[in-house]
């Protein structure tokens, strides 16, 4: 039981962390755009 739920809510983390990390290099991969852009454009 103990271990069952441990394995859950490592999975739930592991879940959470994986969304943080997609958003967080959708983000810089924005910024990078933009400023590829910046460059472009100069």
């Amino acid at each position: 039981m103990e271990a069952k739920y441990t394995l859950q809510t490592t999975m739930i983390a592991n879940s959470l962390l994986n969304i943080l990390g997609i958003k967080s290099v959708a983000i810089r991969n924005k910024m990078t755009l933009k400023n590829n852009l910046t460059m472009l454009s100069v």
